[in-house]
């Protein structure tokens, strides 16, 4: 979407967040953008889900164990489906990224999604960047 779509979701909707959210995001230059989504993590999970990544992924956690996002991916298997298309997605690539180094070496799918969205030409380039060199540490 362009700025004068997401400018337009304002003037219908004051205060809606992913349209400032992208709007601020198009402010950065080409190489540091993540926009345009229109999802938030919300979006992707379903309540229970999102919690226990929210507190493993928090500065809280303090960079919870790889157990951790071990122990959430065998208990949602989904995740190896989802991840892949949030990698595709723009601005959920963080939290993707977040979930995907630690479980990728346990994961075929993963690993390629990771590769795919390192080569790819969404998303910015040092996140970019950072999946490729997980996926050739990972093989």
């Amino acid at each position: 979407m362009r700025a004068q779509h997401w400018k337009a979701a304002l003037a219908i909707v004051p205060g809606l967040s992913v349209a400032q959210e992208n709007l601020e995001d198009l402010r950065q230059p080409v190489g540091e953008r993540h926009a345009p989504w229109a999802f938030g993590i919300s979006h992707w999970f379903i309540q229970d889900v999102a919690q226990d990544l929210r507190a493993i992924m928090s500065p809280a956690a303090g960079g919870k164990s790889d157990d951790a996002y071990h122990r959430l991916a065998q208990q949602h298997p989904y995740l190896e489906r989802v991840v892949p298309a949030m990698l595709d997605r723009g601005i959920l690539s963080r939290a993707a990224l977040r979930i995907t180094s630690p479980i990728t070496v346990k994961s075929p799918v993963l690993l390629a999604a990771l590769r795919d969205f390192g080569l790819g030409q969404r998303g910015p380039d040092a996140m970019r960047s950072m999946a490729l060199q997980t996926a050739v540490q990972a093989g």
